[in-house]
């Protein structure tokens, strides 16, 4: 069900290029939802992030966005 109400969203927002800024809110978990609906996460910032946080954000962007 999921899956079928976000396939309109899909359309509209793939390719659409992001800018995340959060306060430490496991910010790797709102980048992996942003490249699922298709989006690029160009750029991310953070406060309060831990280290482990970082790396996890660092890898889920690839080498091209470090």
């Amino acid at each position: 069900m999921a899956e079928a109400a976000l396939a309109p969203w899909r359309e509209k927002l793939q390719c659409k290029r992001v800018f995340l800024f959060t306060g430490g809110v496991k910010s790797w978990s709102v980048v992996s939802a942003l490249q699922d609906l298709g989006m690029i996460v160009v750029a991310t910032g953070t406060e309060k992030s831990t280290e482990e946080d970082k790396a996890r954000l660092l890898e889920l962007m690839g080498p091209t966005r470090r």
